[in-house]
């Protein structure tokens, strides 16, 4: 079986089913199963200084709260309140 057929196949999973294939199989991958949480820090605070340059820039625009918790609350229908 090639990774070609096993992605095909893996396709016609729903997104839940793929979503927890994925979970299986990540903690499968050296690099993956052990993050280095100094390393996770330093690349989240470079995300957030790219998102803030991109927003500075006026290349990304600015979403109000209460939309962003509506957006979630709709996504996430099954999380407490």
């Amino acid at each position: 079986m090639t990774v070609q057929v096993v992605f095909e196949q893996a396709m016609k999973l729903t997104d839940a089913e793929r979503k927890d294939l994925v979970e299986r199989l990540l903690p499968t991958i050296p690099e993956h199963s052990s993050a280095d949480p100094a390393a996770v820090a330093t690349a989240w605070h470079q995300e957030i200084i790219a998102r803030l340059d991109r927003f500075d820039r006026g290349e990304t625009a600015a979403i109000p709260g209460d939309k962003v918790f509506d957006r979630l609350e709709r996504r996430f229908p099954e999380r407490p309140a």
